[in-house]
């Protein structure tokens, strides 16, 4: 069912809402002319037809199900093979229909503002909530019935668990998501969507300080020394450059860049895209502030020999680790609030692998 990208090379695929899209259209088909589709074809919002091979289609006399298996081509999406299920069924007659839409078993349920989404309701995003009305509208017009579809995910309560859905305020399953209809393998857009997603929740919550933490375990460590609402925690992954300056638009005041020596030692030397592939850190740069931390030994030559940055910081003492902690956190503080024109306050905390908090910024 994906189609090979060109721009990567590799198969894109297709966005839960694009799925729940045609398996309403193919529900509403098989409620209006009594016979099952094996598959249907969609507009997408990216300007162009899709044709979706259904998993399953069955009708009775008052409703119909379908549903689609996602296929999110070589992203590695965490919904991918998830079952998406659209129940379309009558509950009114009469010449003005229209089209209700619920979540189902598996689809969370909203339960904090900030979202641009119905505190109480289902997380069905606008544009997919678009696509199911475009798909069932046609059907409740010629029979002139209101009808009622219902979206749900089997095991999305489950899938959930390893999305950011909880920490956003959406409870009990996956968000119905989707802009274009397609899934563009490795994009970033989606991380960087939901770095701003938690960012308007912040806000809406009253959050005006954040902790912007390199991931699951840092923002752990982070949790225990600040003292922040948990709307306040926000995991930047290698996004640090981009997070900064979220911050900025959302009016933010004081950020807390909280992470281990590797991603941090990049912001210090001034890369704020820190994943591992994009811009290696140079080998001068941490034995340069060990030099400048009066760092004695082992000899500058061995210590630009360490594999990574964890490596450096295992071959020096423990008073020198901190030494060279205390300069990478100034160096990425300076580096961060140049990045912004200062138009915030950063602070930067580093923690060693076991959760020692090795240096910040904001104490004496």
């Amino acid at each position: 069912m994906a189609i090979h990208s060109k721009r990567t090379g590799l198969r894109t695929g297709y966005t839960t809402g694009a799925c729940a899209a045609a398996a309403v259209q193919a529900a509403a088909i098989a409620l209006e002319t009594g016979a099952a589709p094996d598959q249907v074809t969609i507009m997408l919002p990216a300007g162009f037809l899709a044709t979706f091979k259904l998993a399953s289609c069955d009708l009775s006399a008052e409703a119909a199900t379908a549903s689609v298996i996602k296929d999110a081509g070589d992203d590695p999406d965490i919904t991918h093979g998830a079952e998406i299920i659209a129940r379309v069924e009558s509950f009114a007659r009469g010449p003005l229909a229209k089209v209700v839409i619920e979540g189902g078993e598996g689809v969370g349920r909203v339960t904090r503002p900030g979202l641009g989404l119905a505190v109480g309701g289902p997380a069905i995003n606008p544009i997919p909530t678009q696509m199911i009305l475009e798909a069932a509208s046609p059907t409740a017009g010629r029979l002139k019935i209101g009808l009622k579809v219902t979206i749900s995910v089997p095991n999305g309560e489950k899938l959930a668990r390893r999305t950011l859905n909880p920490r956003l305020g959406i409870a009990g399953g996956i968000s119905i998501l989707g802009t274009t209809g397609l899934v563009i393998p490795f994009s970033t857009d989606a991380y960087q969507a939901t770095i701003k997603l938690a960012l308007d929740i912040a806000v809406t919550t009253g959050c005006r300080e954040i902790a912007l933490c390199t991931g699951a375990r840092s923002e752990k460590f982070a949790r225990r020394v600040l003292d922040l609402p948990i709307e306040a925690f926000i995991q930047m992954g290698d996004f640090a450059g981009f997070s900064l300056e979220e911050c900025v638009r959302h009016a933010i005041s004081q950020v807390y860049l909280c992470g281990f020596i590797g991603k941090l030692s990049k912001i210090a030397s001034g890369n704020f895209s820190t994943h591992v592939s994009r811009g290696q850190l140079s080998p001068d740069f941490l034995p340069s502030l060990a030099r400048t931390a009066g760092v004695a030994s082992p000899g500058m030559e061995t210590l630009r020999q360490a594999n990574t940055a964890r490596h450096f910081l295992e071959m020096v003492t423990a008073s020198d680790s901190a030494n060279v902690a205390g300069l990478v956190c100034r160096s990425a503080q300076e580096k961060s609030e140049d990045l912004v024109a200062k138009k915030l306050r950063v602070d930067c905390l580093l923690f060693d692998f076991e959760g020692q908090l090795l240096a910040r910024t904001d104490l004496p």
